[in-house]
């Protein structure tokens, strides 16, 4: 559109021009700006910039605690680990409340089945060849059993 007044709109300086031609009636459709809003969006804009940088440090904190947590949730995955799930030794007790079974970690990886007939009961010698009183070669407590393989 050419005006022979104003020019056309795609002359660079269009908007200039038309003011110093006319200045009381704007070319352009405008709306009345507050200042106010003006100074609102400019302290809105100042403010999120400043905050771009702890805002970016606070997402890269965040996301490198999310790795560290994600590495340290795989690391029973990981085949060269010592408590790697894959090499995990495990015995049970099909009576735990009388007989328990321990796995030691450097067991060998087999399955064993081990059935226990009858618990020892405490006895009491009452024979002539060893006198209760006699000095016995087993002391109350625990013991253990190593079945070779």
């Amino acid at each position: 559109m050419v005006s022979p007044v104003y020019g056309n709109y795609w002359y660079p300086n269009y908007w200039l021009v038309s003011y110093l031609l006319n200045p009381a009636a704007p070319s352009y459709y405008s709306q009345p700006v507050a200042p106010i809003n003006i100074a609102q969006e400019a302290l809105w804009v100042n403010s999120w910039t400043r905050q771009q940088p702890s805002l970016l440090a606070n997402s890269l904190v965040t996301l490198s605690n999310y790795a560290r947590q994600l590495w340290e949730a795989s690391q029973p995955l990981q085949l060269s680990t010592s408590n790697n799930v894959f090499l995990q030794r495990t015995a049970t007790s099909s009576a735990p409340n009388t007989v328990t079974a321990q796995a030691q970690p450097d067991a060998t990886l087999s399955t064993y089945a081990i059935s226990i007939s009858q618990i020892a009961t405490a006895q009491q010698n009452i024979g002539i060849s060893l006198t209760s009183a006699a000095a016995t070669g087993l002391t109350p407590g625990t013991y253990t059993l190593d079945f070779p393989r």
